[in-house]
C-alpha cells in the first residue's frame, strides 16, 4: 500500500476542510500527513489535529472537553486503527466485523463535545446541529458566521465593559471624603450648598469655604499582606502524616482545614507545600539523631545481628526492588538500622551493605 494510501481511511490530507464539524476520517487523515510527510511524532502530530478540530467547534459555538483528553482521544483512535492493521491478515469471521464496524464509523463525527454541552448551549440552532451532526453521516452543515448573533454578542460585551467603567467610577467618587473642621462645619457647609452635586465632580476635589480647606482625596494604595511567620510542623505532626502516608499536598489541605475548623486564622501559620516538605525532612532529621542518641546511650556489651532480604515495592511504586532490613536486638530492645536497597541478591552485596548500615550507627 502506498504511504498516501491510509489502511481503512484512504488518502491523506494536509488539513481538515468542508463545512460540518470533523469525522474520524478527518482527523486521522490529517494525523498520517503529519507523521509521515512532516516527520512529527504521534504526540506532536495528534496536538496540531485537535488545535485544528477545535477551531471548527469554537465557529459552532459548542462546548469542548479540555485539550489533553481531546489529544488522549485522537490518541486512542490512532491506536485502535494500528491494531486493525497488525491484524489484517486475519480473515475470521469476528475480524472481518471489526473491520467493517471500524470503517463505518469513520464518517462518524469526532464527537470532543462536553459532557453538559447540551445543557450549557443557549441558543437552540446550536444545540439541533450538535444533535444533526452526532446522527450517522452529519447532517446539516455550517453555513458561515451568524451576524445576527455577532451584533447581539458584540453589544453584550460593550454593554458589560460600559457597566464595569461605570462601577469603576462610582466607587472611585464615593471613596471616604476627610475634612479638616469639625462636624458642625460641615454641617453649615452642607446647608449652603445644597444645590451642588458632589459627586459629578471629576477630580473628588471639594470647593473651598470659610470653614472648610479645599482638599484633595488621597488615593488608598493597595494592603500589604503580612507574612505568616509562626511554624505548625512538630516532629510529633511529621511522625503522624509518614504513617499515614499523607503528602506534603495533601497536608495544606488537612491543616487549613483543621485550624478553620478550630476558628484560628490560618495565614498566620506557614503552611504551603514547600515549607511544609522541608519541615518534615527536618523533623525526620531530628528524629533520626535523637532514635540514634538513645540507642548510643544503652551502652550494651554486645547484640544480636539479623538481616532478611525481602522484595518491596520502591518508592515510585512502579517496581519491586530488593531490601535488606538490618535490625540489632539485645535484652528488651529492638532495633531497625535500616533498610538499603540491594542492585543484586549476591552474598558480597548484602555483607557491603550490612557493612555500610552499622558504620551509620
Amino acid at each position: 500500500m502506498s504511504r498516501k494510501q491510509v489502511f481503512l481511511v484512504g488518502i491523506m490530507k494536509n488539513q481538515i476542510t468542508g463545512g460540518k464539524l470533523p469525522s474520524k476520517r478527518d482527523i486521522l487523515s490529517v494525523l498520517f500527513y503529519n507523521m509521515r510527510v512532516v516527520n512529527l511524532s504521534l504526540q506532536e502530530s495528534a496536538s496540531l489535529v485537535i488545535d485544528e478540530c477545535l477551531i471548527y467547534w469554537k465557529k459552532a459555538r459548542i462546548p469542548t472537553h479540555h485539550r489533553s483528553d481531546c489529544i488522549a482521544k485522537c490518541k486512542k483512535l490512532y491506536t485502535d486503527l494500528r491494531i486493525l492493521e497488525k491484524h489484517k491478515a486475519r480473515t475470521s469471521e469476528l475480524n472481518k466485523n471489526k473491520r467493517k464496524k471500524f470503517e463505518d464509523g469513520l464518517k462518524d463525527l469526532f464527537d470532543i463535545a462536553h459532557a453538559d454541552a447540551l445543557s450549557m448551549i443557549k441558543i437552540d440552532e446550536d444545540k439541533q446541529f450538535l444533535i444533526a451532526q452526532r446522527i450517522k453521516g452529519r447532517q446539516g452543515c455550517m453555513l458561515g458566521v451568524d451576524t445576527k448573533q455577532t451584533k447581539i454578542e458584540k453589544k453584550k460585551i460593550a454593554k458589560e465593559e460600559k457597566l464595569k467603567l461605570l462601577k469603576e467610577k462610582q466607587q472611585s467618587i464615593l471613596e471616604p471624603v476627610y475634612y479638616s473642621e469639625t462636624d458642625s462645619s460641615l454641617s453649615d457647609y452642607s446647608n449652603s450648598c445644597s444645590g451642588i452635586n458632589m459627586l459629578e465632580s471629576p477630580n473628588r476635589f471639594i470647593p473651598s469655604t470659610s470653614g472648610i480647606q479645599d482638599k484633595i482625596l488621597p488615593e488608598s494604595g493597595p494592603t500589604k499582606t503580612k507574612r505568616a511567620r509562626k511554624e505548625i510542623i512538630s516532629p510529633r505532626l511529621s511522625a503522624v502524616f509518614d504513617k499515614c502516608k499523607i503528602s506534603d499536598r495533601d497536608c495544606v489541605h488537612i491543616l487549613t482545614a483543621v485550624l478553620d475548623a478550630i476558628s484560628v486564622d490560618p495565614n498566620e501559620y506557614i503552611i504551603n507545600r514547600t515549607s511544609i516538605k522541608s519541615a518534615r525532612e527536618k523533623c525526620r532529621q531530628h528524629i533520626f539523631k535523637e532514635m540514634k542518641y538513645r540507642f548510643d546511650n544503652l551502652n550494651f556489651k554486645s547484640y544480636v545481628l539479623h538481616w532478611d532480604s525481602k522484595l518491596l515495592p520502591d518508592i515510585t511504586g512502579h517496581l519491586k526492588v530488593d531490601r535488606l532490613p538490618v535490625i540489632v536486638t539485645a535484652p528488651n530492645v529492638e532495633q531497625l538500622l535500616g533498610v538499603p536497597k540491594l542492585d543484586s541478591g549476591t552474598g558480597y552485596e548484602t555483607s557491603s551493605a550490612i557493612y555500610e548500615t552499622l558504620e551509620e550507627w
